[in-house]
């Protein structure tokens, strides 16, 4: 119930797959290509601790620290475990040794 009136609050729909962004700059969260603020990223993460989404987790190159820690304290703070980091592989050197 919590999860439908979260997402509907926030007009998102219901998916199974969830990928959150965190673009460089001010500390800021986008959830299927949607910006939230931390607040609203807590209360729609608050939601899923039934569904348990498959989250893909896309942190910008520039997205601070302080930010990603940010975000992933409020995925382990609602019980998500899905968790999955994609585009890793960009940030490899060309030719490691």
């Amino acid at each position: 119930m919590f999860l439908m009136s979260a997402a509907l609050l926030l007009g998102m729909q219901i998916s199974p797959v969830v990928r959150i962004g965190i673009p460089g700059g001010p500390c800021r969260v986008t959830v299927n290509g949607r910006a939230l603020t931390l607040r609203q990223f807590n209360m729609l993460g608050r939601g899923w601790r039934r569904t348990q989404p498959e989250i893909h987790f896309i942190p910008d190159r520039r997205a601070s620290y302080e930010c990603v820690d940010r975000v992933l304290t409020i995925i382990r703070a609602n019980g998500l475990t899905k968790l999955g980091f994609v585009g890793n592989e960009l940030y490899l050197p060309e030719n490691p040794q």
